[in-house]
């Protein structure tokens, strides 16, 4: 289960905007305790009905990279962030994460 905050990160959208989505029935969620939680299959599913794009890694925020890479572990995602970065020439979450350990070793 993802919590709203990760899904937020994914989708590059805030979570008030997460929270409208889920409420108006676009996002499939389950409440608990009025938190909002998704699976992985509600998000995959928005993505491939709105074909929103997943937000590119921006500087070296681990927190953001790491709710990437959850959703990532879906079949064919990785493949299509791959073609992405490629085409948009910009650098992967393993890369970043490879930068930044460097970074802390010094």
């Amino acid at each position: 289960m993802l919590t709203l905050k990760e899904v937020s990160k994914i989708l590059g959208v805030g979570t008030k905007t997460v929270t409208e989505w889920a409420d108006k029935g676009r996002i499939e969620f389950i409440s608990v305790n009025g938190e909002y939680y998704f699976t992985r299959d509600s998000i995959d599913s928005f993505i491939s009905e709105t074909g929103i794009q997943l937000i590119k890694p921006m500087g070296t925020d681990l927190e953001s990279l790491n709710a990437i890479m959850k959703h990532l572990e879906n079949e064919g995602v990785e493949e299509i962030m791959n073609t992405y970065y490629e085409e948009k020439n910009v650098l992967t979450p393993e890369e970043i994460e490879n930068i930044v350990k460097e970074e802390q070793k010094k």
